[in-house]
């Protein structure tokens, strides 16, 4: 019996010996990183996109909306994102000539009012979502937007408390 958990210790043993080398090399050699295409870059916006456009619902989500008030919510956000797509392609090229290093002071110029105009378009998206609450769902929202800015600047705080403990 003692031979046999001996033998059985031993074989395991030199198999892992024998097989750290191999998996040593392959350790070393990693594949070679391929660069992003276009096409990856544009999937992987798309996706944050679609992350973005969730999130705009944040509070609302909360609120136990009505039937009707979530149809009226779906309508108001398409309606705005159907509004703004120009903008928003429009930068994306703007995005694509700052990447390849081709931005003018005229494309500077037309980005920040393009990015003007967009923040304009989410503050008429917010009052219109805000139209269609009850006064007692508005109150509500309002509670949890100031939830969420006491989490942050406490996360803020945090970080600024980690950053400072590092030596650099």
């Amino acid at each position: 019996m003692f031979l046999r958990k001996t033998g059985v210790i031993l074989v395991f043993g030199l198999l892992l010996e024998m097989s750290t080398p191999l998996i040593a090399q392959e350790a070393q050699t990693p594949a070679p990183q391929q660069p992003q295409t276009v096409e990856r870059q544009k999937v992987r916006r798309a996706i944050k996109h679609r992350r973005h456009v969730k999130r705009l619902g944040f509070g609302l989500r909360r609120l136990n909306l009505t039937a009707e008030q979530r149809l009226q919510t779906q309508a108001i956000l398409q309606r705005h994102l159907e509004s703004i797509r120009g903008q928003r392609e429009e930068l994306l090229q703007l995005r694509e000539k700052r990447l390849s290093g081709t931005l003018t002071d005229d494309d500077r110029a037309t980005a920040k009012a393009l990015h003007q105009e967009l923040r304009d378009a989410r503050q008429g998206i917010r009052g219109d979502l805000s139209n269609l609450l009850t006064s007692e769902q508005r109150t509500q929202l309002e509670q949890l937007k100031s939830q969420r800015k006491t989490r942050r600047e406490e996360r803020l705080k945090r970080r600024q408390e980690l950053r400072d403990r590092v030596p650099q």
